[in-house]
């Protein structure tokens, strides 16, 4: 049987919103869903490109290997190019 979980007359609801264990959980399921749907993405139509690092900041905040791949990607991204050599 279920108890009730009315509170005392006159008793104010509170709920805490100071939950870091929580907070992470949802960090992570967001963070996961929108790295898997970038991921999807690589071979269904959609901006991958877009999705992906967005995934990867949402769990870089908790996550050091999503960090390290946030690192990967700027560098991947901040590479500079070969020049193009003007043939003559």
């Amino acid at each position: 049987m279920l108890k009730s979980l009315a509170l005392p007359a006159g008793q104010p609801m509170v709920v805490s919103r100071s939950n870091p264990e929580m907070k992470r959980a949802i960090r992570a399921i967001i963070g996961g869903a929108v790295l898997l749907a970038g991921l999807s993405m690589l071979v269904l139509p959609g901006p991958a490109l877009i999705f992906i690092p967005l995934g990867l900041g949402i769990l870089a905040t908790d996550f050091a290997w999503a960090r390290a791949a946030m690192k990967k990607v700027r560098k991947l991204i901040r590479r500079p190019t070969k020049p193009e050599v003007n043939p003559r």
